[in-house]
Formats: structure tokens, sequence, C-alpha cells
């Protein structure tokens, strides 16, 4: 998960990475991952966690043929129905880009 506080920065070095969620700004090594967060135990639990959530591709890609047919049908029968086949590139799309 990308982490809304790191930042890179240029100095006399050349480009470092800075934590602004650090009362210091302090250089950190993360690069942007949640996952690999230097000082907080919690942000790198909580991005454990999440990584570890279905996404929609996992859930479509789980489905058996008839749950899929039930809402292939639901689809079909709604009042926001556009397409079955619009329906049915949106699935494959998903399962794809996971």
């Amino acid at each position: 998960m990308a982490c809304k506080c790191y930042h890179a920065e240029r100095n006399f070095i050349g480009k470092i990475g800075v934590c602004w969620g650090t009362k210091e700004c302090e250089a950190c090594s993360c690069g942007g991952d949640e996952a690999k967060c230097d000082f907080y135990d919690y942000v790198r639990e909580r991005a454990k966690i999440l990584s570890q959530k279905p996404t929609n591709a996992d859930r479509i890609r789980a489905m058996s043929d008839e749950e899929l047919a039930k809402h292939l049908y639901w689809w079909d029968n709604s009042p926001l129905h556009a397409s079955r086949e619009r329906w049915l590139d949106w699935l494959k799309q998903e399962a794809e880009n996971g």
C-alpha cells in the first residue's frame, strides 16, 4: 500500500526519502511502501492485513459458474441494465487486472 507520508527530496547527496509522518521529518528507506515502514509498527501491520484482503478480481476468479450465472441473471433483469457484454467485459478486466 502506498504511504501518504513518504516524499522524495533532493539534498546535497542527491535524492532521499523523507517521512513527513515523523515529528522531525526523518530520512526513511521505505520507498513509499507502508509494508516497509521504518518507524511505525502499526503501519506495517495495517499494510500486511490490507494486502491479505481479497480483491474483486480474486472474488470473480473464485466464483463458480452457478454464482456467475446468478450475477448475470440479475444484471439482465436489472433496471440498471446496460448490456450483458459490457458486464462480461468488466468481469474479465477485473480478473485480469487483479
